[in-house]
C-alpha cells in the first residue's frame, strides 16, 4: 500500500529515525554482513550491522574493525553467531556471495549476484532458506517490480511465498477491491448450477457491495432481522433484570396487537447511531471485568465494600480505558471520576457511577460484533437514507473489518472456533469455494490475493510507533474503494496512543471536490491541514469555532485550521519515503458525501 502523507513533524520523523535505527529483530538462520566493534570477554562480541548494534556470543574467534558474514545460530537473551565467510579484509563481497550461492546449490549468475549484492550492502538480514526461495521466486520473473516486492517481504521478514508476492502485486495494481467483488459476483450469477457454497459466496461478497446492478433490489430487513439485530444489541449487566425485562416483554406481547407490534420491534436509527458512537473498544475481558464489578455495586446498594472499590479502581488504572471512558461521560461524572482514582470511596463513587453503568450496557461485545455489523449493513442497504453518512461510513468500514476475514488465520492459530463457528469470513467462504473447483475460480484467487496483500501490508511497527495502511469497498452505491491511513506513537502498554496521532482523510466531495485533510494530532492538540484546488480559508474560519466545540467534547485541543493547496503529485503525500515506488495512483481513497 503507497502512504500518502509526507510531511511527517519534525519531532516524529525524528522519533522514528532513532526507533528503526534501535530495533533489529533476529530470527535464527539469518545471514548478513556485520563488522566487529569490540570483542568482549568469553567469545562475546559487539557487531554492528549497518545502523544497528547487537551483542552476541560466537562461535569461533574473529578480529576487531573487521567484516565478516554472520549466520544466527540460535536467539535468546544473548543471541549465537557463526561465521559463514572469512574477513573481508582478506576476501571481497563479490566472493563471499560467490560463497553463499554455492552453499545454496544457486548458479551464480548475474542477476542472482546483484541480488546478492544489494540485499547484503543495505544491511538486510535474511535467512537462507528465505534467500533461496526469493532468488527461486526471481528466477522465475526478472520484472524490477517482482525484485522490489521480494526486497521488500525480506526487509519485513515476512513468508516469501509465490502467494505472498502475487498477494502484493494484486495490491499494488490498480484495480479496486470493489472492483474484484463485482466481477466475481457477476461470475458466481452466470453459473447455472448453484449450491449451497455459492449461495453461501453470493451472500458473503452482498455484504460489500452494490448488487442492485446485477440483480433485484434488495428486499427491507424482515422481522426474523429486526428481531436478531434487537436481540444482540440487548446487553444487560444483571442477570435478574434480563430475566425480568424479559417476562415482562413477554407479558406486554401476549396483549399486545400484531401489527402495534411489528411497529415497536423496529430498531430506533438514533439509538443505535448514538450506541456506535459510545463505542470504546474494549475486548470481551475488559468488558467483563467491567460487568461483574458494576453488579456488584449494584447488589451491594448503600453498603459497596472496600474491596469492590478497589477492584473497580484497578480496572479504571489502566490509563487506555481511563482515557476512552472519560471521553463519554458529562462533565459532572467526569469530575467525580477524577476525584475516585485519588480517594476510592463511596461518596465519590455516587456522582459517575450511573452515567458509567450506562456507558457500559451500551457496549458491544466482540462476540456479536459481527453479525450486528452485518445486519446493520444490510439496513443501509435497504434504506439507503436510514442513517447519516457518518455513521454509513462506520458500518461500512467496521462490517469489512470485521467481516472480510483479515483476521481469518489469526483465529485459527488462536483456535477460536467459537467466532469461527458463528459466521463465515468473506476469505473462509472463498477458500471454502475454491477448494470445489468451480468455474469462477480465477476470480476467486484474485480477491484471495487481495485480501492476503492487505493482511500482510495492513500494519507496520515497531516497539514504538504503528502505521496502518488498508482499503475497503466504497459506501453503497460507490465503485471507489476507500483507503484509509492512520499513524501513531504507542503508549507505555505499547498499544495506539490517541494523543499522538496521524490520520489522512481523502474525500471526493460534490462541491469542493478532490479535498485532502491532514490531522496531526500532538498531545492532543490538534492541527488541520485542508488541501484543495480552490482557496477555501474563509469557509474554514466559518467552521472552525464548531470544529473547536466538537473536539472539546472528546478532550481535544483544536490549535489551527489551515489551507493549502493540492500538491502536484500524489507522491508528495507520503508517509514512509521507502514504499513510495508503489503504484501513484493506487494510493487515493474516494468518498461522495
Amino acid at each position: 500500500m503507497e502512504p500518502l502523507l509526507s510531511n511527517l513533524s519534525p519531532q516524529i520523523r525524528s522519533l522514528l529515525n532513532d526507533q528503526q535505527s534501535q530495533t533489529l529483530v533476529l530470527k535464527q538462520g539469518q545471514v548478513m554482513l556485520g563488522r566487529v566493534k569490540e570483542i568482549l570477554p568469553n567469545n562475546v562480541a559487539l557487531i554492528q550491522f549497518g545502523n544497528h548494534q547487537v551483542t552476541a556470543k560466537l562461535e569461533v574467534p574473529i578480529n576487531i574493525n573487521e567484516a565478516y558474514l554472520f549466520e544466527v545460530t540460535s536467539i535468546g537473551e544473548m543471541p549465537q553467531l557463526s561465521v559463514v565467510s572469512q574477513s573481508s579484509t582478506t576476501i571481497s563481497l563479490a566472493e563471499q556471495i560467490q560463497m553463499v550461492l554455492a552453499n545454496l546449490n544457486i548458479a551464480p549468475t548475474k542477476v542472482n549476484k546483484q541480488f546478492l549484492h544489494e540485499i547484503f550492502s543495505n544491511d538486510i538480514p535474511v535467512r537462507q532458506a528465505d534467500l533461496k526461495q526469493a532468488l527461486e521466486l526471481l528466477k522465475n520473473d526478472q520484472s524490477q517490480e517482482t525484485k522490489e516486492i521480494i526486497i521488500h517481504l525480506l526487509k519485513k521478514q515476512l513468508p516469501i511465498s509465490e502467494t505472498t508476492l502475487q498477494s502484493y502485486k494484486t495490491v499494488q495494481s490498480n484495480r479496486t477491491i470493489t472492483e474484484q467483488i463485482n466481477q466475481l459476483y457477476q461470475a458466481v450469477l452466470k453459473e447455472p448450477v448453484t449450491n449451497e457454497t455459492t449461495d453461501q459466496l453470493l451472500k458473503s461478497l452482498s455484504q460489500f457491495i452494490d448488487t442492485e446492478t446485477v440483480q433485484e433490489p434488495m428486499q427491507p430487513l424482515n422481522q426474523e432481522q429486526f428481531d436478531k439485530l434487537t436481540e444482540l444489541l440487548q446487553h444487560k449487566l444483571v442477570s435478574r433484570q434480563i430475566d425480568h425485562e424479559s417476562s415482562s416483554q413477554n407479558e406486554v406481547k401476549a396483549n399486545q396487537d400484531p401489527k402495534e407490534l411489528e411497529i415497536n420491534s423496529q430498531v430506533d436509527e438514533k439509538a443505535i447511531a448514538n450506541r456506535l458512537e459510545r463505542q470504546l473498544a474494549l475486548s470481551d475481558k475488559q468488558l467483563f471485568q467491567f460487568e461483574k464489578v458494576l453488579s456488584q455495586i449494584n447488589t451491594q446498594g448503600q453498603a459497596v465494600t472496600s474491596r469492590t472499590l478497589s477492584q473497580l479502581q484497578v480496572i479504571l488504572e489502566d490509563t487506555t480505558i481511563l482515557d476512552k471512558v472519560i471521553q463519554q461521560l458529562p462533565t459532572q461524572a467526569q469530575d467525580g471520576l477524577t476525584r475516585f482514582m485519588n480517594d476510592p470511596s463511596q461518596a465519590n463513587l455516587l456522582e459517575f457511577i450511573q452515567p458509567l453503568t450506562d456507558l457500559i450496557e451500551q457496549q458491544i461485545p466482540q462476540e456479536n460484533s459481527r453479525q450486528i455489523f452485518n445486519l446493520l449493513t444490510q439496513m443501509n442497504r435497504s434504506e439507503p437514507n436510514l442513517f447519516p453518512i457518518k455513521d454509513q461510513f462506520l458500518i461500512q468500514v467496521k462490517n469489512y473489518l470485521l467481516n472480510a476475514g483479515l483476521d481469518f488465520e489469526a483465529q485459527i492459530y488462536q483456535q477460536d472456533k467459537n467466532t469461527l463457528d458463528q459466521s463465515s469470513s468473506l476469505k473462509q467462504v472463498l477458500l471454502e469455494s475454491l477448494a470445489q473447483q468451480p468455474a469462477f475460480g480465477r476470480e476467486i484467487e484474485q480477491l484471495l490475493h487481495h485480501l492476503t496483500g492487505q493482511q500482510l501490508s495492513l500494519i507496520h511497527e515497531d516497539p514504538s510507533f504503528i502505521y496502518l495502511s488498508t482499503t475497503i469497498p466504497g459506501l453503497i452505491g460507490e465503485d471507489q474503494d476507500i483507503k484509509l491511513e492512520f499513524y501513531s506513537k504507542k503508549d507505555q502498554n505499547e498499544k495506539i496512543d490517541t494523543d499522538y496521532c496521524r490520520i489522512a482523510f481523502y474525500l471526493e466531495l460534490n462541491q469542493l471536490k478532490t479535498t485532502m485533510i491532514d490531522m496531526n494530532v500532538q498531545n492532543r492538540v490538534v492541527h488541520l491541514t485542508v488541501y484543495n484546488d480552490q482557496n477555501i480559508t474563509e469557509q474554514l474560519n466559518i467552521y472552525k469555532d464548531l470544529l473547536k466545540e466538537g473536539l472539546k467534547k472528546y478532550n481535544y485541543h483544536l490549535s489551527s485550521v489551515s489551507y493549502k493547496p493540492l500538491p502536484d503529485r500524489q507522491t508528495d503525500f507520503s508517509i514512509k519515503p521507502e514504499l513510495n515506488k508503489a503504484n501513484s495512483t493506487s494510493s487515493r481513497w474516494d468518498v461522495r458525501i
